[in-house]
């Protein structure tokens, strides 16, 4: 499976940019890997995560197709960029910092691997 520069390198960008968000209601949410969309209870469609930005950004299932496998599956390369807290000594991670959340994709796309560590 090939890995989907284009795609990645757009939510690294927008990451990078500070994650500005606006949903369909006109909210404006920030960044945050644990949450997804709270205000309307929903897992998906909205750009508070990196999954949650590619649905957005390119449509529904955008997360399960962008070369990582399939998150639902588990232990693949999305899960570990999508859920980095089962993966990664999550504790010592800013959960709400997009400039690292950037650095992760950007050394993924380079290295094939995601290492929240870095």
């Amino acid at each position: 499976m090939t890995i989907d520069v284009e795609k990645l390198t757009v939510v690294a960008e927008w990451l990078e940019s500070g994650a500005p968000h606006v949903d369909s209601n006109g909210g404006v949410y920030t960044f945050d890997m644990e949450a997804w969309n709270d205000q309307t209870g929903s897992h998906c469609g909205s750009a508070m995560c990196i999954g949650g930005a590619l649905e957005q950004f390119f449509g529904q299932g955008a997360d399960k197709e962008v070369g990582l496998g399939n998150h639902m599956e588990g232990n693949n390369l999305a899960d570990k960029l999508f859920f980095p807290w089962q993966y990664s000594n999550w504790e010592k991670v800013e959960t709400n910092d997009p400039v690292l959340a950037a650095r992760v994709i950007r050394n993924l796309i380079v290295t094939g691997n995601v290492d929240w560590g870095i």
